[in-house]
């Protein structure tokens, strides 16, 4: 979702066949991670760690490998990439460390989960500054020197009005607010339960319970974990259908690729 500025079609690939090559590799990362994980812990932590270490070496070899022979140059990036990439690192810090009080990275079984998440947001980093891209063509343009790119007269496009910007910049924060709601409760629960009695005693009266097994907690926990869990499994749905509200009905540019109401009825006419 864009913060202010609407999304641009262009640097979202619907197709295969338009992807970039290290968005490619990456989907490969991601469901050889995957497949570690359904596994269930049958490799130990050394042998995970030593097979992704070695698909990361490969993938990262025919990635340049194909840079070299396009002729890729790095653009170069703006404080607003830099600070954009120290947000997707702190962001996936928090995220991954919400989930440690009940799936350490320790266990083997878990480990892929870390690992898979940590490969989307290396690519989302390197998005960033600019150093991948998920369309080809997007790629394509940056394989020339820096500043020698010709600017082609482009059609104007018609003016934004402020106000959708500024609802565009709330729902991001709304959206950022509810994420972290939710990471706080997935980390809060975990911990409660983690720490949590399996009998009951004069402080920790309250049962909670998490795949078959029953831990008891302080009413005082079960209260604040509650209020947690309302907030995010309230708003998660809430930001949802409001934003599908405001891009198709409203028409407040929310989500790439995809025409609101508007468009969509303008295109159908014009067609008939």
């Amino acid at each position: 979702m864009a913060l202010f500025g609407p999304p641009k079609p262009g640097d979202y690939p619907r197709q295969w066949k338009d992807m970039s090559v290290e968005f490619k590799l990456m989907f490969v990362y991601h469901g050889c991670m995957m497949a570690l994980f359904i596994t269930g812990g049958l490799f130990t932590l050394r042998q995970e760690l030593v097979l992704t270490a070695v698909l990361v070496f490969v993938l990262t070899s025919v990635s340049i490998r194909h840079r070299r022979s396009a002729g890729w140059r790095w653009q170069g990036v703006k404080t607003k990439n830099l600070l954009a990439a120290a947000g997707g690192i702190a962001l996936t810090g928090v995220f991954l460390y919400a989930a440690t009080p009940l799936f350490p990275p320790s266990n083997p079984g878990a480990l892929p989960w870390y690992l898979a998440g940590f490969g989307i947001a290396t690519f989302n980093v390197l998005q960033a500054l600019r150093l991948v891209h998920p369309s080809e063509a997007a790629f394509l343009a940056d394989c020339h020197e820096p500043g020698s790119q010709t600017v082609q007269p482009t059609e104007s496009e018609p003016v934004e009005p402020q106000w959708h910007r500024v609802v565009r910049a709330a729902c991001s924060i709304l959206f950022l607010t509810v994420w972290l709601g939710f990471v706080a409760f997935f980390y809060y629960s975990g911990a409660a339960f983690r720490d949590g009695s399996p009998v009951p005693t004069p402080t920790q009266t309250d049962a909670v319970t998490e795949h078959g097994k029953t831990v008891y907690i302080t009413h005082d926990q079960k209260v604040f974990s509650d209020r947690l869990e309302f907030f995010a499994f309230a708003g998660i749905p809430s930001v949802i259908v409001g934003s599908l509200l405001l891009h198709f009905v409203v028409g407040v540019k929310l989500y790439p690729n995809t025409p609101t109401l508007r468009e969509f009825l303008a295109r159908k006419s014009s067609g008939s």
